[in-house]
């Protein structure tokens, strides 16, 4: 399986790595923090003519092009409810050629759209504010991953570095990445056609920026952005101290601890479209939205035509917006399985009133009406009477009918979320 080239492609609109991370078990990954700075030396590619050879390798460049020194995937990170430790990191199939589509991309496509799911991706609040919450569903972000050695900590051995798209722009974009500047000074040498086929990698002002024997040592940083500013992401420079590249040498053993980053499959579990599903409903199972639906329902509407989809609604569901609660019996009814459940009596309805007596009537004798009776006006000129209006606090007939179509509705749209009353 191989990585997509995102730099050609058009872009899409701790120690003991636990259970939570994509990668396989064993493999040491160092993740880009906020502060402070990291130094690193960039290592080089395999020989792809001899990927067995631990000490082979060729530069960062070859005929113009990039050689296999690094790799990149895209990932969500932080996925689900709650705090980090409830959350997972998503390794989305688009990372790849070949695979097949993404469950993950679809479903954030789908809820994007709809709007009895599009919470799931949004964020509210002000970030860093105590109301801040973000997004369930996170974005995929591109990620860029080196084979590096802290030039602070080299004990740590070689790792993956994890870091941001703008660092992979920075190293490689075509016409301004640290890769690609020109030397300028070639023009200069006495023999620069000479010197080109002794050493091709002189066309460029940088050199090849991962020989283990004289690698430039890279500052990757997150610059400081002031209130009200955004950031510009991660950068990477080449450390300049007293006028001169800081540099530093891999030794032999760090050649050969490198990973292979053109082969995926052999440092991260990289999961079936089911498989993600399934992490999915494990994230979302519980959770309702505000019409008292659970959120797996959104994962079967967006992929429940090409993958199996569990929408079984978990014990002690939790709105996940504000608004809804869920509905809980009345303490009387609940009894555990087997126990008695007696129920209060009802009072007795008071007696009704008794009606007045009627004096007894001769056929042909007008009746005396009691004092205080009204007669009906409809009744006295023999029309039919007229339907009585509602009881105060009754729905009337129209109420009732309204409410029929609505509850109707929601049964077809709960329906088609697989989980509605026949």
């Amino acid at each position: 399986m191989q990585f997509r080239n995102f730099m050609t492609s058009p872009a899409e609109p701790a120690s003991d790595l636990k259970n939570y991370s994509y990668y396989k078990q064993g493999v040491r990954v160092k993740f880009q923090k906020k502060s402070p700075p990291l130094r690193v030396q960039i290592l080089p590619a395999y020989n792809p003519a001899d990927p067995a050879n631990g000490q082979g390798w060729v530069p960062c460049l070859s005929g113009g092009q990039p050689t296999a020194w690094f790799g990149m995937i895209q990932s969500a990170k932080f996925v689900g409810h709650g705090d980090w430790k409830a959350t997972l990191p998503i390794l989305s199939l688009t990372s790849f050629e070949g695979a097949e589509p993404c469950p993950y991309k679809r479903l954030l496509d789908y809820c994007r759209s709809n709007p009895d799911w599009k919470y799931l991706i949004t964020k509210s609040g002000r970030f860093g504010a105590p109301d801040f919450k973000d997004a369930v569903l996170k974005p995929i972000k591109s990620v860029l991953l080196l084979n590096i050695v802290d030039a602070d900590d080299p004990g740590k051995g070689v790792q993956i570095l994890e870091t941001s798209y703008s660092v992979a722009s920075t190293l490689l974009n075509s016409d301004t990445g640290i890769v690609f500047q020109r030397n300028l000074q070639l023009e200069n040498y006495p023999d620069a056609q000479a010197a080109l086929a002794r050493d091709p990698m002189l066309a460029y002002a940088n050199g090849d920026i991962t020989n283990p024997g004289r690698a430039p040592v890279f500052v990757i940083e997150l610059p400081p952005v002031k209130a009200g500013q955004f950031g510009t992401g991660y950068t990477a420079r080449i450390e300049v101290a007293g006028g001169q590249v800081s540099r530093r040498a891999a030794s032999d053993i760090e050649l050969a601890s490198r990973y292979h980053l053109d082969d995926p499959e052999s440092f991260l579990n990289i999961p079936t479209g089911q498989t993600i599903v399934d992490n999915l409903v494990m994230l979302l199972k519980g959770h309702r939205n505000a019409m008292g639906i659970d959120e797996t329902c959104a994962i079967r509407e967006a992929v429940g035509d090409t993958y199996r989809v569990d929408t079984t609604p978990a014990p002690g569901a939790v709105s996940s917006v504000p608004g809804w609660t869920p509905q809980t019996p009345a303490p009387a009814m609940q009894a555990q399985v087997g126990q008695t459940v007696v129920m209060p009596a009802p009072a007795p309805a008071p007696a009704p009133a008794p009606a007045p007596a009627m004096p007894p009537v001769s056929p042909g004798t007008p009746v005396a009406m009691p004092a205080g009776f009204a007669p009906n006006p409809a009744m006295a000129a023999g029309t039919p009477a007229a339907v009585p209006g509602a009881i105060p606090g009754e729905r009337s007939t129209e109420d009732a009918a309204l409410a029929s179509s609505l509850a109707e509705r929601m049964r077809a749209q709960l329906r088609l979320r697989g989980g509605a009353p026949q």
